[in-house]
């Protein structure tokens, strides 16, 4: 299986798993949680907002190392705007991430076809940047692989 179609299926996953779940945006408006892969979208000019909040779904690795495995690590980064003066934005980001693990272990396959594996990691931004919050978590997925066709000598 080719580990973009697992990225593919997990933004799908994840734009399924929290539509109707909103949060404000740096516009104080209250919005979809935004899902990409790979990348953020490019800002056009250096005052444009970011486009929070978001979920992005990163493609970091992989590895074959036979022919029955293929292993493949993705990042979700989580990012919310939150300007309440508590500044406790990070714990709606621990409880995206605790609803993603949750969800994933649940289901533990996606797209009938892609299995999770442990560890689960997960972060959060330690360093002050209100009002904007960063977390992330350390997926780990299993692929099956194309198996070589023996072939009949005559």
């Amino acid at each position: 299986m080719i580990p973009f179609f697992l990225q593919q299926a997990l933004v799908k996953e994840m734009k399924e798993l929290f539509q109707g779940y909103k949060l404000y945006n740096s516009k104080n408006e209250f919005v979809d949680i935004n899902v990409f892969s790979q990348h953020l979208p490019y800002r056009k000019k250096e005052d444009d907002k970011r486009p929070f909040p978001y979920i992005l779904v990163c493609l970091e690795e992989g590895e074959v190392p036979n022919e029955e495995e293929h292993n493949v690590m993705i990042y979700l980064v989580v990012g919310i705007y939150d300007s309440n003066e508590n500044a406790q934005g990070d714990m709606e980001v621990i409880n995206i991430l605790t609803t993603i693990y949750e969800h994933l272990f649940h289901k533990r396959f996606i797209d009938d076809r892609y299995e999770i594996q442990y560890p689960f990691k997960w972060v959060i931004q330690d360093e002050d940047t209100f009002p904007k919050y960063i977390g992330g978590a350390e997926t780990n997925w299993k692929l099956k692989t194309m198996k070589q066709e023996e072939e009949e000598f005559i």
